[in-house]
């Protein structure tokens, strides 16, 4: 289980850096700063929403929510007819008014992580 947890921040680490990467070289081509580019780019990758192994979905639900390192919720997408639907699932009573918060980092990574090193990684990647 330490193995896997360990594997998927790999690959998420891998990830924000390739869009740090791809973010150098669109700015070449397009008249915005690098930093301007990786910045959307990082932002949009934070809204995806992986539908299956080749589609992702952004919904504008999701934009709602925030962030926590104990969130109250957890986010899923399910196959629903033809197409795919964000589903919000409350882990824990909810109260009025309380934000709706589901963390953006890999729930196995989330959980074997220390507070300094969940902190770092989300200034670095967001």
């Amino acid at each position: 289980a330490a193995e896997a947890r360990k594997e998927a921040g790999e690959e998420e680490e891998a990830l924000s850096r390739s869009t740090r990467d791809f973010a150098r070289l669109f700015a070449r081509h397009v008249p915005l700063a690098e930093g301007v580019v990786a910045e959307l780019l990082l932002r949009l990758q934070t809204n995806l929403f992986t539908i299956d192994e080749r589609s992702v979905g952004i919904y504008s639900a999701a934009c709602l929510l925030e962030h926590s390192c104990a969130p109250n919720a957890s986010v899923c997408v399910r196959r629903a007819g033809g197409g795919a639907a964000l589903e919000v699932v409350a882990r824990r009573p909810i109260e009025a008014g309380e934000a709706i918060s589901f963390s953006y980092l890999d729930e196995a990574w989330l959980a074997a992580a220390a507070v300094r090193q969940r902190r770092e990684r989300l200034e670095r990647e967001l």
